[in-house]
């Protein structure tokens, strides 16, 4: 008659000599290991596709806010309550932009008139209107709107895990720049 030890010992995984295989741990270890896995490089790369949605959003509203102040009538004054000067056209319009995206702060915004010399083709920014009539025959008149905004990432409440890294934790400074043709090229004396 056989008794219960001899019986264990029969067993091929209770053998005397036998080794445990390696392979089996890792299915308990996995979701822990697969957990940080996806931590360390999903948070990143999510704080990375926030900001890059936002800083082609803040560059889409600087465009639009060239194009829109290249077609007002005259660059530094109202001429009247509704028809704003390049100046405060594209200020109204980088601001209701930034307004409404979150995560979004607008530092700075200036508004310049980028005149190119056809015959030496150096082109020349001024911030202020010209002093004189625009002269066609000799310059190219462009609108051109710089802003510079803070972008928030979208993990920025994890400060206390990754420090304050810029683009992943902290804002990032983004400076936008564009240029629209002037449409109405007399009233940049105005």
């Amino acid at each position: 008659m056989q008794t219960f030890s001899t019986a264990l010992i029969a067993w091929p995984g209770l053998r005397a000599g036998y080794r445990r295989r390696a392979s089996g741990s890792f299915i308990s270890e996995a979701p822990l290991v697969f957990f940080v896995v996806f931590l360390v490089l999903s948070l990143p790369l999510i704080s990375l596709a926030g900001i890059g949605i936002r800083s082609s959003l803040f560059h889409n509203a600087v465009r639009q806010a060239a194009a829109a102040a290249a077609k007002a009538r005259s660059f530094d004054a109202n001429l009247t309550p509704t028809r704003l000067s390049a100046k405060n056209t594209a200020y109204n319009r980088v601001t209701s932009a930034v307004a409404g995206l979150g995560g979004v702060t607008l530092v700075g915004l200036v508004t310049n008139i980028a005149m190119t010399d056809l015959g030496t083709r150096v082109t020349t920014r001024q911030s202020t209107k010209l002093t004189s009539p625009a002269d066609e025959a000799q310059f190219l008149y462009h609108i051109e709107v710089q802003a510079t905004a803070n972008i928030e990432p979208l993990g920025s409440n994890l400060t206390s895990i990754f420090g304050g890294v810029p683009g992943l934790t902290a804002p990032i400074q983004l400076r936008a720049v564009a240029r629209e043709f002037c449409e109405v090229a007399e009233g940049l004396d105005k």
